[in-house]
């Protein structure tokens, strides 16, 4: 099936529905989920991975004070690595 779908950018409400209508075909000819604008995990398992990155922040601190140099957290490489390493164990979007 082919569509064209005709947006009129100065019409919200319009491009919510186009919206919509993008997001059930998505769904239910190509087997893509739509995103339902919920986050892929609650405010407690941010808390946690929160708490779990000051951790290995702390360990990082401690190693590089025992060898004297600067720790290597403070990049954004540390942090990608971080979140890379978990992020499988994220719940995925329904």
């Amino acid at each position: 099936m082919k569509m064209t779908i005709v947006i009129d950018t100065s019409d919200p409400q319009g491009l919510l529905d186009t919206q919509k209508i993008a997001n059930l075909l998505c769904k239910k000819y190509a087997n893509i989920p739509s995103h339902s604008g919920k986050s892929a995990f609650g405010k407690i398992d941010l808390i946690k991975l929160v708490r779990e990155y000051g951790k290995e922040c702390h360990k990082l601190l401690e190693q590089a004070e025992e060898i004297q140099e600067q720790p290597k957290f403070s990049g954004l490489r540390f942090a990608k690595e971080f979140i890379d390493e978990r992020m499988d164990s994220f719940a995925k979007c329904p």
